[in-house]
């Protein structure tokens, strides 16, 4: 290319797109149309002559794993009607996943056709945004405009202006439910669907009378389907199936810290410079992500940290962000090889792993909490405490019981708290320390921190008060000297979470016998 042109192009909006779910299939569906849709575009780039800087894609050669947003540099004279093009690829692309649906629902006798772009608004579900800037042989320089440009122009996002005044739809409550909106008709016609689905292997897709779903939410419900048939279906909870008497699951929103200042490559010497780093970046993420993922599976791919019947499940990995559901005893040990993945990804191609760290928020709930309110409690706990309160390369936990307040803490990674937990689970487990008592701890701790002060007087209260209780005294001691350090740390809520990871997950009994048969 002689004279160039860095264009950034993105499809969204990520957050609303994904988020409006009630199943964690439907998670997966989203997030996972918003990787397709980012390959289309990147192969119809790569046919107009552009040529990606992030992610790293080469003609022939582009990852499974993909964000959702693409910097390249593209002909100067042809940069606009590029973006226009790659804007008309993606939608072209998200019409015909929508055709998909249309067709499948007709197989179960709902029968409805697709509007017209203009006309309906299943289109403007997905946007997307795009910037550019001349190069004039200053790619550093570029690069850093670029960046901030395109930051300005999402401030401003037109949308069309489409009143739906029918029955709405049951997952997202925007948008009218098929076929017509019409109150009567819309109970009808899902009636009639979901007692032709159960003859179907479209069962799985549709509860009786839980089904009421707008043409963008029945894509995305519809789009596992659709996987089945190229390759395979995520299949939710029927592979991660919460047993009776088990209905706790954990989901695990995972984020890079600071990339974008990474990218713009801070006191890089020169054009060549900067985009080698960048290359390199764009490279360990890609590395990272796949390697996250199964050939044919959706499990994610961490055996080695898993200890549970019931598989993780991966909904997400692309870039630096990986979205996934597991066992919550499982969940802060997949959380922390999941890290250990993503700094040897960038020790593999020769970059400081102190330089590039990641995030973590886990939330653990109850498998009736609905998909879309967890992942945005987990996007919030995210960039709240495990970023903004602990200064991010941490990790933040969230309980969130449906019957009793939630409970939240953070740590670093490397802080000793977080490992130790797992010894306060176990003498929970072990009866050695009342489940009891971690209720009341918090309470004490409130009055206590004006009193005592430092680690001696803290063991010293701990010790007195642990003799007391019929498990614990015993071994008052050695739990004081376990417990001391949350009291001083301001961590004492971790013990509440220590606790329901222990006698709350499942039931005891059933536990204890599956362990004694197995």
């Amino acid at each position: 290319m002689s004279e160039t042109a860095l264009l950034t192009f993105s499809i969204g909006p990520v957050h609303s797109f994904i988020g409006q779910a009630r199943r964690i299939a439907d998670l997966w569906a989203g997030s996972r149309i918003l990787s397709r849709l980012a390959g289309t575009a990147i192969g119809r780039l790569h046919e107009l002559g552009g040529e990606p800087v992030f992610p790293a894609a080469k003609r022939g050669a582009v990852p499974r794993s993909l964000p959702n947003r693409i910097v390249a540099e593209v002909p100067l004279d042809r940069a606009d009607d590029i973006a226009h093009d790659l804007d008309a690829t993606v939608h072209e692309e998200w019409g015909r996943i929508v055709g998909f649906a249309i067709e499948t629902l007709g197989e179960i006798g709902l029968r409805v056709s697709l509007p017209p772009a203009d006309k309906g608004t299943w289109d403007d579900a997905l946007s997307c945004s795009w910037s550019w800037v001349a190069e004039n042989g200053d790619y550093v320089e570029a690069s850093q405009r670029g960046a901030e440009l395109f930051a300005a122009s999402r401030v401003y996002r037109p949308f069309r202006q489409i009143a739906e005044t029918g029955t709405k739809c049951a997952i997202c409550g925007e948008r009218n439910a098929l076929p017509d909106g019409t109150r009567s008709n819309v109970i009808a016609a899902w009636t009639k669907a979901e007692t032709a689905a159960k003859q179907t292997k479209l069962e799985p897709f549709f509860r009786e009378r839980q089904t009421r779903l707008c043409l963008v939410c029945a894509a995305k419900r519809l789009h596992p389907y659709s996987e089945e048939r190229e390759t395979t279906r995520f299949r939710s909870f029927q592979d991660f199936q919460p047993e009776e008497g088990a209905p706790y699951f954990a989901l695990v929103a995972m984020d890079g810290d600071r990339l974008g200042e990474a990218l713009r490559g801070d006191g890089a010497a020169d054009a060549a410079e900067l985009r080698a780093l960048q290359w390199r970046i764009s490279a360990a993420l890609g590395h990272f992500a796949d390697a996250l993922r199964h050939e044919s599976s959706s499990r994610l791919n961490l055996e080695d940290a898993t200890r549970r019947a019931s598989p993780p499940q991966l909904i997400y990995a692309g870039g630096e962000d990986v979205l996934f559901v597991c066992d919550p005893r499982d969940a802060i040990d997949l959380a922390s090889a999941v890290r250990e993945r993503y700094r040897a990804a960038f020790v593999s191609s020769d970059l400081d792993p102190a330089r590039y760290t990641l995030s973590g928020a886990v939330v653990f709930a109850h498998t009736k909490t609905p998909a879309g309110l967890l992942l945005r409690e987990a996007d919030d706990l995210l960039k709240r405490k495990a970023k903004e309160e602990s200064g991010r390369d941490s990790i933040a936990i969230a309980l969130r019981k449906r019957s009793a307040p939630p409970v939240e803490t953070v740590f670093r990674w490397d802080d000793p708290l977080r490992t130790s937990l797992t010894n306060v689970v176990g003498q929970l487990w072990e009866n050695q320390l009342a489940s009891g008592q971690t209720y009341s701890f918090a309470e004490e701790d409130r009055l206590l921190s004006t009193v005592l002060h430092d680690a001696g007087e803290w063991t010293a209260w701990l010790k007195g008060r642990l003799s007391r209780g019929a498990k614990s005294k015993e071994s008052a001691a050695d739990l004081a000297a376990l417990l001391t350090p949350y009291f001083t740390g301001k961590k004492v809520d971790a013990l509440r979470i220590a606790r329901f990871l222990a006698v709350e997950v499942e039931d005891r009994e059933s536990a204890q016998a599956s362990e004694a048969t197995a």
